[in-house]
């Protein structure tokens, strides 16, 4: 997303590489916020659950993303280091 982060002191080769990947690819914070937006109040949107949402599109994830395994382990591992907040 295209925010002051860019402009942030890097040292080198951030301070290059990051303004670069914001300017090819970066996006308004409105821009951001669209796909996320559309979804809580669009009733196109209304049947999407638990779906990767890019651009208003449905689009398949990272095949990692997928792994039932890794979610399962994530979700023990999330569950133990937050245990004593929930």
């Amino acid at each position: 997303m295209k925010t002051a982060l860019a402009q942030s002191d890097f040292p080198f080769p951030m301070n290059v590489f990051v303004p670069i990947v914001d300017l090819l690819i970066g996006e308004t914070p409105e821009q951001a916020a669209d796909t996320p937006v559309w979804l809580a109040l669009s009733n196109e949107a209304k049947g999407i659950n638990g779906e990767y949402v890019h651009h208003r599109k449905v689009k398949k994830s990272w095949p990692p993303t997928r792994d039932e395994n890794a979610q399962r382990r994530l979700y023990n591992i999330t569950q133990r280091m937050l245990s004593e907040w929930l």
